[in-house]
């Protein structure tokens, strides 16, 4: 047998009793086994009829997702793959609230290429919020070549 204590409001009488036993509850206050909503979600319960199993529906409600996203740029394809990863938050990339990590060293072109996706992720997502303070510049040969010959660095 459990022990339950209960309270009552000061002026109601003692203000504390012991319970012999755990008090019943309501049916309608049970907690129930269905699946979790998911953020931006919520369940709609369809019970056709007393003692049948409810038909559970997950239905959106939220207006923004929510993508967090680090990745360690080193190359090119380093962006390329994040260029595609972005493009995967289809069919509706306005939706969306990213913020981006990048870090590692990156050469003078790619680090061009990353400037120009920004641009165009910045034009699709509904925020963009690009943390590029552990991205360092590390100059190739071909990027010192190019500085040399007066010519921008681009792939």
């Amino acid at each position: 047998m459990r022990r339950v204590w209960t309270t009552w409001p000061l002026g109601t009488g003692t203000g504390r009793r012991r319970l012999t036993t755990a008090p019943d509850i309501p049916a309608h206050r049970k907690p129930t086994a269905f699946p979790p909503s998911g953020p931006g979600n919520v369940l709609v319960v369809t019970i056709a009829k007393p003692g049948t199993p409810a038909a559970v529906e997950t239905v959106p409600v939220s207006c923004f997702l929510w993508r967090s996203e680090t990745v360690e740029v080193r190359c090119a394809e380093d962006v390329d793959a994040l260029r595609k990863r972005i493009s995967e938050l289809a069919p509706q990339p306005a939706r969306y609230l990213l913020p981006l990590t990048l870090s590692r060293a990156v050469g003078l072109a790619t680090r061009a290429r990353l400037r120009k996706c920004r641009e165009d992720w910045g034009a699709s997502l509904h925020h963009l919020d690009v943390q590029d303070h552990g991205l360092a510049d590390e100059p190739s040969d071909d990027d010192l070549d190019c500085i040399d010959r007066g010519r921008p660095c681009s792939d």
